[in-house]
């Protein structure tokens, strides 16, 4: 099976690190992933610029999770979000790998669930601090929020000006 997912980059609004409360918006440019399930390995290919260990583990994660442990994929993921420059490349990049590896799976997606996986494997490979709950629910729902990062909850959800763009 094949799943294929988009989703964009953020901005921090407030910063998490001293309060474990955060604020993030959604921007214009995406990360765009596709996941075809096969036997064997997870071998990823694509121009996304964040290394493999990222995008294995939300696959892998996706997968064990789903009783699917024998199996591996192919995954293509490209980005317009530059690496390390505060876009939030790389909760992009986990959002969009373990959502589109839902959708390969056959797995209903649950908004949830898709983020805390993404978060789970973003701190296991080192690519954030505080779980990044904010990025990536700006990531993945767009528009603004606010957010308890240890807790994985959203205070607050809002739309953008549609007239803005980054």
């Amino acid at each position: 099976m094949i799943g294929r997912a988009a989703c964009r980059g953020a901005a921090t609004i407030v910063n998490a690190i001293p309060t474990g409360i955060g604020a993030a918006f959604g921007i214009t440019l995406e990360a765009d992933a596709e996941v075809k399930l096969l036997k064997g390995p997870v071998f990823v290919q694509g121009g996304h610029g964040e290394g493999t260990a990222l995008v294995e583990g939300c696959v892998r994660a996706v997968l064990d999770g789903a009783g699917l442990k024998d199996m591996g994929a192919e995954v293509t993921v490209e980005s317009d979000i530059p690496v390390s420059r505060g876009l939030k490349s790389s909760s992009a990049v986990s959002n969009v790998v373990v959502l589109a590896a839902t959708r390969a799976a056959g797995i209903p997606p649950d908004d949830t669930r898709v983020l805390g996986t993404a978060i789970d494997e973003s701190l296991r490979a080192g690519v954030t601090v505080t779980g990044a709950f904010d990025d990536a629910s700006a990531c993945y729902f767009g528009g603004t929020v606010v957010t308890d990062n240890r807790a994985r909850r959203i205070l607050s959800k809002g739309n953008l000006d549609p007239s803005l763009s980054i």
